[in-house]
Formats: structure tokens, C-alpha cells, sequence
């Protein structure tokens, strides 16, 4: 994928230190949160977002003290970085649609590019090739060859140089030869005298079963784009290699490590696969199936042992969002903002109550 590149006068925009005024931010602050939303629409390459995603992911490093049901995406329709979409809950940010164009005509260009190139191979193949009968009366009027040398005559048998073997002499004692001992790779099959390799964890089965690992990985990710979750994003690479297969390898160490059987492998890195389809099914983002982040030694021992359902669970922030939208005859009326409050103030009292409780 292309590299995201920004241009240095976004710094000093006016509509920067505007969304930090509103916000309370410091322009730094509020720079990094607009850089984060940047790079979700560089890596689904489109200036749509979900408008729950947007704000929680400028919750998630906001400074301390904001308020949990802060609305963000209102602040940025206000200054200009953004507009709503025709879609429900759905905005375009506004200066990454350049970008995004930027990033299909390149992928365009690309594809164009390759079909054009496999084109001139393949006519450069069918081409005869010039120059290579031109001297063909040459190469017919050759030189006569050169005649065989003479032929030596036999050499004497060794065997007609030694002295006839004496009848009277009582013939040498043979010692049967010590058959070699099997090598630490090798082991002898007690049906046959033959020896086969020895079936050691790790030699040669982890191959097949990072290949099917990721194949499984593919197909759900492919799955979770037919569900209508970020369906232009571009394909998986094909193959675990460099940092990603080390990393896959360093996750079934840590399950040989736990004592896990070794039929269990497979079953225990799938389910690794599950619980991040399911995080981002609850989320609606494709941002955490990324290869690199599944098989990072952290998340994925923290994944292990976790099932899709736990993982399709609500977070905190989220729960509060839908506890907020239940419908309420004593909210009836109140804007998002005041239900939020209202919601806040609630659970700061059951805390209090609950600390009360149990000092």
C-alpha cells in the first residue's frame, strides 16, 4: 500500500486551533486525534467512517478529564473537517478524499501496469530469435576430426604377481562388522531393520500447520468483508513470511510452552482468528484483522483461552452509548449529551455506593 503523506500546512490550519478551542484541547492533542482518523481512512481506503468508531477512537486518547460521552464527530462538522453522509451514523471526512482518489487511480495504474508488462514478455517469448542459423554453411564444412590415439596394452593382473595361497595354512578369522549406531534424528522401526526420521515438535510439521492456519485466516477475512464491513479493503498477502511467520512461530512455542497437546495447536491459533472476527463484527472496523496484531505475543495469550462470544461483548464506553439509547419516559426529549450525563451521574452513584458498601 502507498504511503500516507501530509502536507505540513494542515498545522497551521485555522480549523486546528478552532476544534481545540471547542474541544479544550491543546493543538498538539487534537492534531494527533485528526492524524489517527487520517489513517483509518488511509487503511480502508475510503473518507467514510462510522461515526461510533470516529468517537471512540478519540476517547480512547483523549486527555484525562474528558467526558465519556464527549461528541466529537459534532465538533468536527462544526469546524469543517467533516459532513454527514447519506448513509445513517455515517460521515466523510473531508480532506482525505484526495487522498483516497489518490490511493485507487494508483492501484489502477498498477494493475494496467502489470497487464501491460506480462503483455510485452509474453510477445518478447513468441519472437524467433535472430542470428542463430545465419552461418548454418559453416557450421556444416567442419574440420575433420582428430584420430583416437593408440590403444595401451593390458596391464599385468595384480593378481598373477602374488604368490598361490598355501593349502596347509588354516584360513584368517573374520569378525562380523559393528552396525552404526541410529543418529539422533533417526530411530529403528521395530517391524523392520530399516530407520525412519524421528517425529520431533517442530520439524517439519510447523509448516503445514502455519499454512493452514493462515489459509483459515484468509477466508474469514474474506468473510468479514462479504458482510459488508470495509468491502473495498485489499486482500491479505498469501503467505505468512518475514516478521509474520516469526511471529506465528513464536505463538505455537508459547502453546508447546503451556502444554498444550500438539492435536490442539491448530484448533487453539484458530480460535485466535474467531475472537478477532468477533471484535471487529462488534465493532464494525476491520482494524484489528490485521496479521501483525493477531499474532502479537501479548494479545494473542490474552486470546487463547478467550471465547467469539465473550469477545462480542460491548466495551464500557459502548454500554454506556446503549444504555443511553434505551427508550426511557423520563428521557423523553433530552438530547444525547444531557442522557449521558444523567447516565454518568448514575453510575458515578452506584460506584459510591458500592465503595460506601465495601470500604
Amino acid at each position: 500500500m502507498a504511503r500516507m503523506s501530509i502536507d505540513d500546512k494542515v498545522r497551521r490550519d485555522q480549523r486546528l486551533f478552532d476544534l481545540a478551542e471547542k474541544l479544550g484541547w491543546s493543538p498538539r492533542e487534537t492534531f494527533g486525534t485528526i492524524y489517527d482518523i487520517w489513517e483509518m481512512c488511509h487503511d480502508r481506503v475510503s473518507e467514510v467512517l462510522p461515526e461510533t468508531l470516529v468517537n471512540n477512537r478519540a476517547f480512547r486518547d483523549a486527555p484525562r478529564g474528558t467526558p465519556v460521552d464527549f461528541d466529537f464527530v459534532g465538533k468536527l462538522i462544526e469546524v469543517g473537517y467533516a459532513r454527514r453522509h447519506r448513509s445513517p451514523r455515517m460521515i466523510t471526512m473531508i480532506d482525505a478524499i484526495e487522498m483516497i482518489e489518490y490511493l485507487k487511480k494508483s492501484k489502477t495504474s498498477g494493475r494496467e501496469g502489470g497487464l501491460k508488462s506480462g503483455e510485452t514478455r509474453r510477445n518478447k517469448a513468441k519472437a524467433p530469435t535472430k542470428g542463430r542459423f545465419d552461418d548454418a554453411q559453416g557450421l556444416l564444412n567442419l574440420p575433420d576430426p582428430v584420430p583416437d590415439p593408440p590403444t595401451p596394452p593390458d596391464p599385468v593382473s595384480p593378481s598373477a604377481l602374488v604368490d598361490p595361497p598355501d593349502p596347509t595354512a588354516q584360513p584368517a578369522r573374520q569378525e562380523s562388522p559393528i552396525p552404526p549406531a541410529p543418529s539422533q534424528t533417526e530411530q529403528t522401526d521395530p517391524n523392520t531393520s530399516l530407520t525412519s526420521p524421528r517425529a520431533l515438535p517442530g520439524v517439519g510439521s510447523d509448516w503445514s500447520l502455519r499454512n493452514g492456519v493462515w489459509k483459515y485466516q484468509l477466508e474469514r477475512h474474506r468473510a468479514l468483508r462479504d458482510r459488508g464491513i470495509e468491502p473495498n479493503a485489499l486482500d491479505l498477502l498469501g503467505a505468512p513470511a518475514g516478521i509474520v511467520e516469526r511471529q506465528m512461530q513464536d505463538c505455537i512455542k508459547y502453546l508447546r510452552n503451556s502444554k498444550y497437546p500438539e492435536d490442539a495447536l491448530e484448533a487453539k491459533m484458530r480460535n485466535a482468528i474467531d475472537v478477532t472476527e468477533a471484535e471487529c463484527i462488534r465493532d464494525n472496523t476491520l482494524d484489528y484483522f490485521k496479521p501483525v496484531m493477531i499474532w502479537d505475543d501479548k494479545r494473542f495469550a490474552r486470546s487463547v483461552d478467550t471465547t467469539p462470544a465473550q469477545a462480542l461483548r460491548p466495551r464500557g464506553s459502548q454500554r454506556l452509548h446503549q444504555h443511553a439509547n434505551q427508550p426511557h419516559t423520563q428521557r423523553s426529549g433530552m438530547s444525547f449529551t444531557e442522557i449521558g450525563l444523567e447516565v454518568a451521574a448514575e453510575l458515578e452513584a452506584e460506584a459510591a455506593a458500592k465503595r460506601k458498601k465495601d470500604p
